[in-house]
């Protein structure tokens, strides 16, 4: 999806619970790659989402994510209806680039299931506001002369 740093966007995500993991206590993890527009990385850089929605960079460890989210309580734990909802950001993005969000969960015995394609966005500048004199094209119109 493409959009600008004017507009107000949701990035959601859903994923489907493996049954055997039902009713387990979970870390729901969210971590992306992010490429600026202008070139000046040629290499993404790496981060993840913390429980306060703050950025940290990430190397990329598997076993290094953080929680964005903990599933834990009695009765509390992954669903039986085989869905995990995750909302990760709601807003405007400050910045243009190319992002790559993924997210899962993490079981307390470390293993990990997460999306299996990642939620692609390019976010783009602004639109520069219309003008006076660029809002719309000059209308001319020619009148027949009479004798």
């Amino acid at each position: 999806d493409t959009v600008t740093v004017a507009d107000d966007v949701e990035v959601n995500g859903d994923i489907t619970v493996d049954p055997e993991h039902a009713g387990q206590i979970a870390d729901v993890f969210v971590y992306a790659s992010y490429l600026p527009l202008d070139g000046s990385l040629k290499a993404p850089l790496y981060f993840m989402l913390d429980e306060d929605g703050g950025i940290q960079m990430w190397n990329r460890d598997p076993a290094s994510l953080v929680a964005f989210q903990k599933v834990k309580g009695k009765g509390k734990g992954l669903n039986k209806k085989n869905r995990l909802h995750v909302p990760m950001h709601k807003g405007r993005f400050a910045f243009t680039g190319i992002l790559q969000v993924a997210f899962g969960y993490r079981l307390d015995d470390g293993s990990t299931v997460s999306n299996a394609q990642p939620v692609d966005l390019t976010i783009e500048p602004a639109a520069p506001a219309a003008t006076a004199d660029t809002a719309m094209p000059a209308e001319t119109s020619a009148t027949p002369a009479t004798n």
